[in-house]
Order: structure tokens, then C-alpha cells, then sequence
């Protein structure tokens, strides 16, 4: 492997591997360039299912509407993010599911098609139903790039319970509309009288949360009005029901009632359709391709010392493909045994500071509460991975800054002021120092520790 001694040129290398630049004052920015478009990027569109291949695919006003935008659609189950997928085998009905807990498969192909394959100067949207709605929310936090748009109808988890999406579901940054409706008239789900409500969203653009959530029971016309139905005669408490009297000669009138909205129904629901589409549209006139560099996405961050590579374990180690929690570690770059595909990292930009992504699984370079160390320094706190943005605020520690050691860089974390280390390499007699953890301790550090704390960028 080469290693690039000289300071100028590992400096260009380093911004254009992670799109920064340190001036002055110390502040990280994108450095960038302006993309002329010549045509507006064509939408890319999925509509995924939910059990038994239920009911996005009924939404065909919306999807004759996005049509006309030049969207290209998919449809897609929960359990797969391929298109034209099924749940369902041919000789059974479309109501019956053969799986309800099954979308790993889902979550790791639209992690890697998204990130690693859609053109990111195209607009994307994904709409969900029932179980298809919990697998979006389960693969946005795994998104390195803007989404435009997530709606979800009627999201229903795991043993078909609203209450995991409520409060374990969350909505990141960068989405920049989210579009929330449910129902409370009948299961499915089993717990429908529940707020369907996502305790933790972020959506937002130019600064404008967009968080557009809440219940729809009745079934309404495209225009907003309630659908409604001429009532039975045993239904003396209708609206506009009028008791026959033959002895009058008064006729009756059975009256009419508004319609209550089932599970299986509201994605056919006209109005949500045709406020889906008209959000969608805002969304798409106001879109702007984002400023692109000449960065290959995904880039290895090598210690200098020891010319390792920052990596966790195989995604197939996990069999839920959340990986949620898994070490960071260094390990020889380019292995044999494939550790290496968990060697490639992307960095976001929040404010002054970045966050670090590794570009398999979405999930962000992280450390413990601050909060969970008394004393406050948090002196080698293991580095792992977790959900960009997670609810549970461990995303706080999930911001790093760089700054530049002659042909170097220490990363170092936000709030703690600690820096990425790992172990001296004496402490490993064949110097090779494979498996060696990494956390976060002082910078520059009296021990030699800090020996052990630069890092380069390598594409």
C-alpha cells in the first residue's frame, strides 16, 4: 500500500476524500462544485407492500400522477427491495402472508441499492403501507444521502403492534418530508386505538420541520369531503333518518352515514392520494440536485502508525442486520476474508462538525453517553456503531471534527474533546495489532497513547 508522505498532496487527498476543508477559524465545510443539469433528474419512486403484497400497489391515481412527473416506480414487499417482489406464492390468495418478521433481506439491498448505486442527483421517495411502512423506517436511518420525500400509511411492526413504531421508530435529518396517516377504527394493527404518532422526527428543509402526521377515519373524496353510504333501516341513529308512518303517509328516509376507513383501505383512500401527490409535487418543484465532488463514495481511514484499517464485524454476523452495537476495531485493510467491505466510511456534514457513516450498514461511529461516565471524561469509552440520529440521544456523540498533524489527522469527538485511539502497538508482540478495539481517549496524552491517534484517508 502506498503511503503519501507528502503534506500538500495527502492534504488534497484528504479533502477530496471527505469533502472538507479547515479554515482558518478552525470551521469543517463541504468543498464542492456546482452541477449544471441539463434536464430535470428523473424521480425514483418505490412503493413497498406490506403483508400479502397489501395495499400500496393500490394506490393508482398517485401513481399515474407520479407517472406524469417522469417518476420511475417500483413496487417492492417489505421482505425485498427488488422490484415486482412478492411475499406470496402464485396459488394462494394476495391476503395471505408467508412471512411477518422478514425484512433483513429488505433493509440490506435497499441500503446497498440506495447508497451505493441510485444517482444521488435523483429525487427520492418512498411510500409504505402496513408492514411496508415499519421496513422504511426501519431503512432510513441507514441513508447516507437526502431522501425527498417518506410517507407511510397505516405502519404496523412485528407481531402486527403499532406501540414499536411509536417509540422505537425515528425519522433522521435528512429526510425532508415526512408524511405520517393512520387509523383508529379496527385492527389491523391488534393495538389501533393507539396515536400512531412517531415520538422522534426530524424532517426538515432550509430549516423547516416537516413533520406531517396524524389520523384519518373516515374515508374522504378527492376533494376532502367524507365518502358516505345510505344507511340501513335498523340504523335509526343515521344521520338524516327519517322512521316511515304509514299512517301519515310519510315514506321515511334511511338517511347516511359517513364511512369508516379500514387498514386494507386507506392507501385507496382518495384524498390521502391526492394530498400525497400534491405534497410530492412542492416537493419536487423546490428540488435541487445536491452540489457533487469528485470524492468515489466511500473512502478507508488507515492509522498511520500501524497501517490498519478502521472496520466492525461482517454485516452476516448479524443476523437482524442492525449491527447495531458492534466494536470498531482495526484490521488489516483489503483482507482475505472480506472484513474489508466494512472498511468504507462516508462523512456527513452537521454544522462545524461531521458525522462518520460506514457506508455498508448506514449506521454512524458513535460512543456512550457522556452521561454514563461519572467523571465526565470518558477515557476509553469503546467506539462502536449505532443509528444515526437514534432517540435515545446517543446520536449527541456521534459528531467528530479533524485537525491536521502535519501528513496526519487526529479525528476528534465533539463533546468529549477525546480523541479516536486504539492501543499502543507494543502491546501487540507481532506488531500487527488485528482485532485491537478503538475508543476514545486524551488527546496527546502523557502515556504515548496519543502515539496511536492519527489517521489518513485512502479511497
Amino acid at each position: 500500500m502506498k503511503i503519501r508522505r507528502n503534506a500538500l498532496f495527502c492534504f488534497s487527498a484528504f479533502i477530496l476524500s471527505l469533502f472538507l476543508i479547515i479554515n482558518p477559524l478552525g470551521v469543517i465545510r463541504f468543498t464542492v462544485e456546482k452541477v449544471n443539469a441539463q434536464s430535470a433528474p428523473r424521480p425514483f419512486v418505490v412503493f413497498v407492500d406490506g403483508s400479502g403484497d397489501c395495499c400500496a400497489w393500490a394506490m393508482d391515481n398517485l401513481q399515474s400522477r407520479l407517472r406524469g412527473l417522469n417518476a420511475e416506480i417500483w413496487q417492492t414487499t417489505y421482505a425485498s427491495f427488488r422490484n415486482g417482489s412478492t411475499t406470496r406464492q402464485v396459488s394462494i390468495p394476495r391476503t395471505i402472508s408467508l412471512s411477518v418478521d422478514a425484512d433483513a433481506a429488505f433493509l440490506r439491498q435497499g441500503t446497498d441499492y440506495i447508497n451505493n448505486r441510485l444517482d444521488r442527483n435523483r429525487p427520492l421517495i418512498l411510500i409504505g403501507h402496513s408492514f411496508g411502512g415499519d421496513s422504511i423506517l426501519s431503512l432510513i436511518p441507514r441513508i447516507n444521502r437526502r431522501i425527498q420525500f417518506v410517507a407511510v400509511i397505516d405502519p404496523v411492526s412485528a407481531g402486527g403492534l403499532r406501540q414499536t413504531i411509536v417509540q422505537n421508530r425515528s425519522v433522521p435529518s435528512n429526510v425532508d418530508y415526512f408524511f405520517n396517516r393512520w387509523q383508529q377504527n379496527q385492527p389491523f394493527p391488534f393495538d389501533f386505538n393507539r396515536s400512531g404518532q412517531v415520538f422522534s422526527c426530524e424532517a426538515s428543509n432550509q430549516g423547516r420541520r416537516n413533520c406531517d402526521q396524524e389520523a384519518q377515519n373516515i374515508a374522504r373524496n378527492a376533494d376532502s369531503s367524507p365518502v358516505t353510504r345510505e344507511c340501513r333501516w335498523d340504523e335509526v341513529t343515521c344521520p338524516g333518518f327519517v322512521a316511515p308512518n304509514p299512517l301519515i303517509g310519510r315514506p321515511g328516509r334511511r338517511g347516511r352515514a359517513q364511512v369508516q376507513v379500514s387498514h386494507q383501505d386507506l392507501p385507496r383512500d382518495a384524498y390521502i392520494q391526492n394530498i400525497l401527490g400534491e405534497r410530492i409535487s412542492q416537493v419536487l418543484a423546490t428540488f435541487r440536485p445536491p452540489a457533487q465532488s469528485n470524492v468515489v463514495s466511500g473512502d478507508r481511514l488507515i492509522q498511520t502508525g500501524s497501517g490498519r484499517c478502521l472496520t466492525t464485524p461482517d454485516l452476516s454476523s448479524d443476523p437482524n442486520g442492525a449491527n447495531n452495537g458492534a466494536n470498531v476495531f482495526l484490521y488489516d485493510c483489503y483482507n482475505a476474508n472480506n472484513t474489508g467491505y466494512n472498511q468504507r466510511w462516508q462523512p456527513r456534514q452537521e454544522g462545524d462538525s461531521i458525522r462518520i457513516i460506514q457506508t455498508s450498514s448506514g449506521k454512524c461511529l458513535t460512543t456512550p453517553d457522556l452521561a454514563s461516565n461519572p467523571n465526565g471524561a470518558n477515557n476509553g469509552a469503546d467506539v462502536f456503531l449505532y443509528d444515526c440520529y437514534n432517540a435515545g440521544g446517543t446520536g449527541y456523540n456521534q459528531l467528530w471534527r479533524s485537525q491536521q498533524e502535519v501528513d496526519s489527522y487526529r479525528i476528534i469527538q465533539t463533546s468529549s474533546g477525546k480523541c479516536l485511539t486504539t492501543p499502543d502497538l507494543a502491546s501487540n508482540p507481532n506488531g500487527a495489532n488485528n482485532g485491537a478495539d478503538v475508543f476514545l481517549y486524551d488527546c496527546y496524552d502523557a502515556g504515548g497513547i496519543g502515539y496511536n491517534q492519527r489517521w489518513r484517508i485512502q479511497n
